[in-house]
């Protein structure tokens, strides 16, 4: 309703797979929208043409020919003579032939709306998620968002519907690139809460009802819908244990670099000691982890796979440098004796040994 009274003009909703996004934002709210403003155009652009016109296109249109939705908003139709599921326009039986009639488009992503306005925007799912994991698809992103982005029309609402797959997929080329455009408010809703979540809705006054606000609560780990645990936590026990990257992008709403998973290489930073011991012999704990490999002898086999051995020492501030590393496709016997020397060199407190491979 913000959206619709133009109190917000870019919203970003960031909500888990299988959730009803696209019912929700690209289905009730474009037709509750075109009931309310029969003249206004609305564009729908989705990952591509076929989804755009079967899943929503063909739904609103179905839905705003329905007799329920004609006993809410009376005389609003379809014309039927643009009654197409990708673009059809609309029209108000109880106005004048000479008041504008709106239009409604579903776009698939590599579509050119040239020629057709928006009052509303609508961007679902733009990228699919086997594009988003694309380097090449995602390059064209920032065009094929602007295709859309260049039919607002004056005052014009936009909204991003969106399954976070990667840290530049829609939502994050939009929020870096876009971030000038318009005030973006973003919601986000993780299939499970991590913090204290209120959610304030204002119902306007009528002239038979005063307004009336409702806050909606979220208490950490509170699961997003009920109806769903069943099948959300056998997903996450899965992902968890083989791609915790897709249960943290697409479950949590919190895309993770692609460089390394859950941990990111920005996050490390370069530091000159002149004497790495003294800088030890400050800390307050040192592990040494190992990250073991598998076991064939490199001289013959091109694809041995390494052992790392690091060495970390960790202060009282919680911050930790590695100070030291030693990494070979070692037989096994060779973990042994270098796993053996880095700890009577280092005296760790702590010993950490990967439990799979030759660990």
């Amino acid at each position: 309703m913000r959206v619709e009274r133009r109190e917000v003009k870019g919203l970003i909703l960031n909500v888990p797979p299988r959730h009803g996004k696209t019912n929700l934002a690209s289905i009730l709210f474009a037709s509750w929208y075109l009931g309310r403003h029969p003249s206004h155009d609305v564009i729908v652009g989705s990952l591509s043409s076929e989804f755009a016109e079967n899943n929503i296109g063909g739904p609103v249109r179905n839905l705003i020919q329905s007799p329920e939705y004609r006993r809410v908003f009376p005389g609003v139709n379809v014309s039927q003579d643009t009654a197409a599921k990708g673009a059809f326009r609309i029209f108000n039986e109880q106005m004048s032939v000479r008041q504008r009639r709106g239009m409604f488009a579903a776009l698939g992503r590599t579509a050119a709306p040239t020629g057709k306005g928006a009052s509303l925007l609508l961007l679902d799912d733009l990228l699919s998620e086997q594009d988003a994991y694309n380097a090449t698809e995602r390059a064209h992103l920032f065009d094929q968002i602007y295709r859309f982005r260049s039919r607002l029309a004056p005052n014009a609402v936009w909204v991003v519907i969106n399954t976070r797959y990667h840290e530049d997929d829609v939502v994050g080329v939009v929020k870096k690139r876009y971030a000038a455009d318009r005030k973006w408010e973003v919601v986000t809703l993780p299939v499970y809460a991590e913090q204290h979540e209120s959610w304030p809705v204002t119902r306007p006054a009528t002239a038979n009802h005063p307004a009336e606000v409702k806050v909606f609560h979220r208490e950490p780990g509170e699961i997003l819908w009920p109806l769903r645990r069943q099948d959300v936590e056998a997903q996450k026990t899965l992902l968890a244990a083989e791609s915790p990257q897709i249960w943290s992008g697409q479950f949590m709403c919190k895309p993770v670099a692609q460089s390394g998973a859950m941990i990111d290489i920005n996050w490390f930073r370069r530091y000159d000691y002149e004497e790495v011991a003294a800088l030890a012999a400050k800390a307050v704990r040192i592990v040494v982890s190992i990250d073991t490999g598998g076991v064939r002898m490199k001289h013959i086999s091109s694809s041995a796979a390494r052992t790392a051995i690091t060495v970390w020492a960790e202060m009282d501030d919680g911050r930790c440098y590695l100070v030291d590393i030693l990494a070979d496709p070692w037989i096994y016997p060779d973990i042994i004796k270098y796993t053996k020397a880095m700890c009577n060199r280092w005296k760790p407190t702590d010993l950490l040994i990967e439990d799979k491979a030759a660990g």
